[in-house]
């Protein structure tokens, strides 16, 4: 009788050939080997044999079995577990792509390499990739596993130190606004430049800036330092010298009025008029003046330099030459009184009116008369 019909999966699960033996009328036992022929499926692992055993005694008389052996792998590799998922920060932090092995009922040992897809999030270093790893035998049967990368950064850049506080008298003293660089886990260096608000103060040059500086990476975290820079000016202009002081006999003869100038450690030039106070004496051109000249920068720093002017007219002025002696016989003879004029050095024509003194003599028309002016 023939073998029963045999359903293997794999062409090495193929029962060994074996003899058969078959009893003949004039020889007795004849014992004959199976022959195989396949009919090709569409696999390796996919056909069919036939296997006939062919008995022919001593005239050629033959009888034949066969045997069918079904060949048909439907069995996928058996998969190795899948990789824990795996959570990191960054694209650079994603391990690197291996390979996994799986045992197939055939093949043995199968070895593939993992293949990434990814989700994309809403910023460079926020998505999800699926490593999957598919494996398949020589009949196409496939199995595979999948592991989970969660990409997700949330970690901002470690901002550098902060400047230092810096303390300068005047705006024109700020120092120039420089980059810093902050270090990230994902993007490396940042580098920023620094953004300056101010707060005003009660002058121009007296107010405080905050200079910040903002690092943000790829996925918008951020991190910032800040710097105060105090500008206060309590610096007063530096006055000129003193002009010298004067001594004059008139007051016309006060010097005129002029500008001087001082300078500013914010401001530069500052010109100022001099102002004139006077001191009175005992007369017109008895008195002291003080003329000040007063520096205000623009934030209320004041300095000033003082001169002194100091009018005394001790000068008498310059009579004219006195009229010649006269010498007359009657008292009504006497010349009729006139007016004289003197110059002098700060009024100017002074006229004045003779005044007559009289020493008698020994009768009416005997006298001396004295006129002065």
């Amino acid at each position: 009788e023939a073998p029963a019909t045999v359903n293997v999966a794999c062409a090495g699960d193929i029962p060994a050939n074996t003899s058969l033996t078959a009893i003949d009328n004039c020889s007795g036992e004849i014992t004959a080997q199976g022959v195989d022929t396949a009919v090709p499926g569409n696999c390796p692992n996919s056909f069919t044999v036939t296997r006939t055993w062919t008995f022919t005694d001593a005239c050629n008389n033959t009888s034949s079995v066969s045997q069918t052996i079904n060949v048909n792998d439907t069995i996928a590799p058996v998969a190795p577990e899948a990789p824990a998922t795996v959570n990191v920060a960054c694209a650079g932090d994603i391990p690197a792509n291996t390979s996994l092995t799986a045992i197939d009922n055939c093949s043995g040992e199968i070895t593939a390499q993992g293949v990434d897809t990814a989700v994309p999030g809403n910023c460079p270093n926020s998505f999800t990739v699926t490593r999957t790893w598919t494996f398949t035998d020589a009949c196409n049967n496939t199995s595979s596993v999948s592991q989970t990368i969660n990409v997700n950064d949330t970690i901002a850049p470690v901002a550098p130190e902060a400047p230092a506080t810096v303390n300068v008298a005047c705006a024109g003293d700020i120092p120039a606004n420089t980059s810093l660089t902050a270090i990230d886990n994902c993007s490396g260096e940042i580098t920023a430049q620094g953004v300056d608000t101010s707060v005003p103060g009660n002058c121009p040059n007296s107010f405080t800036v905050t200079r910040t500086w903002t690092f943000t990476d790829a996925c918008n975290n951020t991190s910032s330092v800040s710097q105060t820079i105090n500008v206060n000016d309590t610096i007063a202009p530096v006055t000129p010298e003193a002009p010298a002081t004067v001594n004059v006999a008139c007051a016309g003869d006060v010097p005129a009025n002029t500008s001087l100038t001082a300078i500013d450690n914010c401001s530069g030039e500052i010109t100022a008029q001099g102002v004139d106070t006077a001191d009175p004496g005992n007369c017109p051109n008895s008195f002291t003046v003080t003329r000040t000249w007063t520096f205000t920068d623009a934030c209320n720093n004041t300095s000033s330099v003082s001169q002194t002017i100091n009018v005394n007219d001790t000068i008498a002025p310059v009579a004219p030459e006195a009229p010649a002696t006269v010498n007359v016989a009657c008292a009504g003879e006497v010349p009729a009184m006139i007016s004289l004029t003197a110059i002098d050095n700060c009024s100017g024509e002074i006229t004045a009116q003779g005044v007559d003194t009289s020493v008698p003599g020994n009768c009416p028309n005997s006298f001396t008369v004295t006129r002065t002016w």
